[in-house]
Order: structure tokens, then sequence, then C-alpha cells
């Protein structure tokens, strides 16, 4: 038995490092079980009342992203959540840890047998970075496009006033 555990913490171990926060909702309860939190907003393996774990999260949201996080993980989201045959849902979000703000890619998994809901936060900071990134090169490269294309039109200029000057 004591294996059983040791590789379920190995497990737990393996997971946290690509999660913020794995949740437990209980429906049933209005309960969350915090199985992981990076954040230490919540107690490891402590119930929270569904309200308070709601209220916790869009507190550390951005206020930009509140609302849609809200519509997300509100307590008549959560009530309502697979009753229409949907029984997977995922937003990103910028959620504060550590003293500042991350993407995270909130997904909601429902579980029908237990009518409870997993909830993962991933970090996907690294997406918007690479981003910016892009946005920042397509920019060099087309201002270096334009650069190319008058100086293209210089030449061709300069070709046609010496091919005019020639005849």
């Amino acid at each position: 038995m004591e294996n059983d555990l040791e590789l379920e913490d190995r497990i737990l171990t393996m997971l946290s490092t690509q999660y913020e926060g794995i949740y437990q909702i209980d429906i049933d309860n209005d309960s969350v079980l915090c199985i992981y939190n990076r954040g230490n907003k919540f107690k490891k393996d402590s119930n929270v009342e569904l309200e308070q774990w709601v209220q916790t999260m869009i507190d550390r949201c951005h206020y930009e992203d509140r609302g849609r996080l809200l519509d997300l993980i509100s307590v008549e989201a959560v009530k309502g959540f697979g009753s229409n045959d949907e029984f997977n849902k995922k937003l990103d979000v910028r959620l504060m840890y550590d003293g500042k703000y991350k993407w995270i890619l909130v997904t909601l998994m429902y579980d029908k047998t237990f009518n409870q809901i997993t909830v993962t936060g991933r970090d996907v900071s690294h997406r918007y970075e690479y981003d910016e990134i892009i946005k920042r090169k397509n920019a060099e490269l087309r201002k270096l496009l334009q650069t190319t294309e008058h100086l293209c039109q210089s030449q061709l200029l300069c070709i046609r006033l010496i091919f005019q000057k020639i005849q």
C-alpha cells in the first residue's frame, strides 16, 4: 500500500510541473477540493465552498478577463455544466501567480458519473510571448520589404534615366 502512495505522489509531482492548479468541484455539495495549487491560495487536499473558490479565482484574475472567467466558473455556470452535453470547456485568462500575471489555460472537464468537474490551470504564457515575438518580427519584415521595394523602384528609375540618355 505504501508503494501505491509513493507512485501517486510521483505522478502528482510530475503533473504539478505542468499545471498551476488542479481542482475537483463536487457539484452536489457545492465544494471544491484543491488537489494541487502552485499559488498556495488554497491548501492541498482541503475543501472550500464553491462560492469562496470562485471569488478567489476572480480576485486573482486580470480585470479585463474577469467577466469571461466568471461566465465559465460561476456557481450558476458550474451547476449547469454537463446538462447540455458539454463535457469540456477551455478558456485562456490572465491569473496572478507569484506577484505577476500569467496566461493560464483554464480547462473544465465534466464527469457525469460522479457529477463532478475537474478544473486544471496550465501556464500557456509562452504562447503569448511567441505571438508577440512573431508580431515584432513581422513588423520588421514589412519595414524591410518596404525599404527593398523603395530601393528597387529607385534602381528602376536610374535604369530608365540611363536608358533614355543612351537613346
